[in-house]
């Protein structure tokens, strides 16, 4: 007992006995029995085995799950449906115009995401962090395909949300805005290009072209001026414009007539140089019929007429085009002074005779000069350039056929000069695949002439035993050789029986052996039978 109240006094008072206080802190060399005299710990209670577990469950009631009354599956929403319906939504507005492509989008302070408000989902009371920046979020920013709500507040540009396929045009841009403009405007109308814009399309308008060719009836100079300089840019597209534009441009034509600074001004917006003018006479028969009309206006001065002459043939390179043969025929034909206005087409002609003799279609405008000029000096130049480069001409891709137009024309003089070029070089060009056609069209046509065929037949027959067998066996010669014997029996049969008998005796044996040379001899014994007229 004594020791036992010892230890009670111990406990109570910890300084007084160290050790029992270092032993009740947790030294592992003290024993339970100093440490637990005055505080017994509870004991919990064992576990139940598995059987008692099972027991105990089984006893128990089950309990009632809450089940959520059956509910109908909604379809998936599209991004483009309206956000959920606890969400702030906004009413519909109308959807703003389309704007030009100069306009920027403006931010549209409505628009929110299915989140809600950006500014809340980022710290910092509307701070747009440098993270979120940088991942492009941020305050006002819709997310998924949201359409953004436009802002009432936003100039009208261009709407993502418009459906409209028109363009967008400010009301400063309507017909009767421009009209006005054009009627009572400054002196600089139009200067800037959105001027220069909108008479444009109110000249190739429907609704606003009739209104334009009003204004230029009325004969006001500064109506003229301003037009003139609003279509300067796409006057070729005017030309052909089959809305309004051609009718605006004749009409300018006939506004303009007797104005000379005016009419220059067309001459040298429609010559610019930059090959448009000739691809809208190709192809539109609107521009063709312009062209026509403009040249007709400067037939009745001079000055303007070798300007636009000129334009043609220096800036568009007329002799070379495809269709330049109809303009030269034209002028040929409407131009009053034709001896001017040929003097300068041929003078450009010999000047660039390479380029155009065997460009694609220069031998087309070659032709057109020869037949339907001027007879002059300059003509007979260009005549004498013709027949010295006979054989050059006849071997060329495109040029030959600018000398079948001749052997088939009417002058008798120029075919009969050609004709003796060609006979200067029948060899080759019979054997030539382009010669061979000019050879041909020297004494076969509705215009051939029989003096022709009889200079071809007398410069075949000096031709030696080599020069003969090359024509019998070449692939394009041999066919000229057998319709020259055809076409010389009826015109000249005693001239035609020597040559044929001539080439028959001067054939090797190994030239008869071949195809060509058996189908010239089998020629000349049906046309010659039996050695018929031979000579002894």
């Amino acid at each position: 007992m004594e020791s036992y109240r010892q230890g009670g006094a111990a406990s109570s008072n910890p300084t007084a006995n160290p050790e029992a206080f270092v032993l009740r802190l947790g030294d592992p060399s003290s024993s339970a029995s100093h440490l637990q005299p005055h505080h017994h710990a509870a004991i919990p209670p064992p576990l139940p085995n598995p059987q008692q577990q099972q027991q105990v469950f089984a006893r128990a009631p089950p309990t009632q799950m809450f089940q959520y009354p059956p509910q109908a599956l909604l379809p998936t929403a599209t991004p483009n449906m309206r956000p959920p319906p606890h969400m702030l939504q906004y009413p519909p507005q109308a959807l703003l115009p389309t704007a030009t492509l100069g306009m920027r989008p403006l931010p549209h302070p409505q628009a929110r995401s299915y989140f809600g408000d950006g500014e809340s989902f980022f710290p910092g009371a509307g701070c747009v962090s440098t993270v979120g920046a940088y991942f492009h979020f941020g305050v006002n920013r819709p997310s998924f395909n949201v359409p953004a709500a436009p802002s009432p507040w936003a100039a009208p540009g261009q709407s993502i949300l418009s459906t409209s396929g028109e363009e967008y045009r400010p009301n400063s841009h309507s017909t009767s805005a421009v009209l006005g403009a054009l009627r009572n405007g400054t002196d600089r109308f139009p200067s800037t290009r959105a001027e220069m814009q909108m008479v444009q399309d109110l000249v190739m308008s429907a609704e606003g072209s009739p209104h334009v060719v009003g204004l230029l009836a009325e004969g006001d100079a500064r109506v003229r001026k301003r037009v003139l300089a609003g279509i300067r840019h796409v006057v070729h597209k005017v030309m052909k414009d089959d809305v309004g534009g051609h009718a605006v441009f004749l009409e300018l034509l006939r506004a303009c007539d007797g104005k000379h600074d005016e009419l220059e001004f067309i001459i040298d917006t429609v010559c610019n140089g930059k090959g448009v003018l000739m691809k809208v006479f190709n192809n539109e028969h609107l521009g063709r019929k312009a062209l026509g009309e403009l040249i007709e206006m400067m037939a009745r001065n001079l000055p303007l007429c070798e300007r636009l002459i000129r334009g043609l043939l220096e800036k568009e390179c007329l002799l070379q085009e495809s269709t330049g043969d109809v303009v030269l025929r034209h002028c040929f034909t409407v131009l009053p002074n034709k001896e001017e206005c040929s003097l300068i087409i041929i003078k450009h002609a010999l000047e660039n005779i390479g380029d155009v003799l065997f460009s694609r279609f220069g031998w087309r405008c070659l032709a057109e000069c020869l037949a339907n000029a001027h007879r002059g000096d300059d003509l007979k130049a260009l005549e004498e350039v013709v027949v010295k480069l006979t054989s050059e001409i006849a071997k060329g891709t495109w040029s030959f056929q600018l000398l079948q137009q001749i052997l088939w024309s009417d002058n008798e003089d120029l075919k009969m000069r050609v004709v003796e070029g060609v006979a200067r070089d029948i060899v080759d060009l019979a054997m030539h695949k382009a010669g061979c056609y000019v050879v041909e069209a020297c004494f076969i046509g509705t215009t051939s002439s029989p003096e022709a065929l009889r200079r071809l037949l007398d410069a075949l027959m000096p031709l030696g035993p080599r020069d003969l067998q090359a024509l019998v066996l070449g692939c394009h010669s041999n066919d000229i050789v057998q319709k020259l014997l055809v076409e010389g029996k009826n015109a000249f049969p005693a001239e035609t029986r020597a040559l044929a008998f001539k080439i028959e005796g001067k054939l090797g044996a190994e030239a008869r052996k071949q195809e060509q040379a058996q189908t010239v001899l089998d020629l000349i014994f049906m046309l010659f039978p039996f050695g018929e007229g031979a000579p002894q």
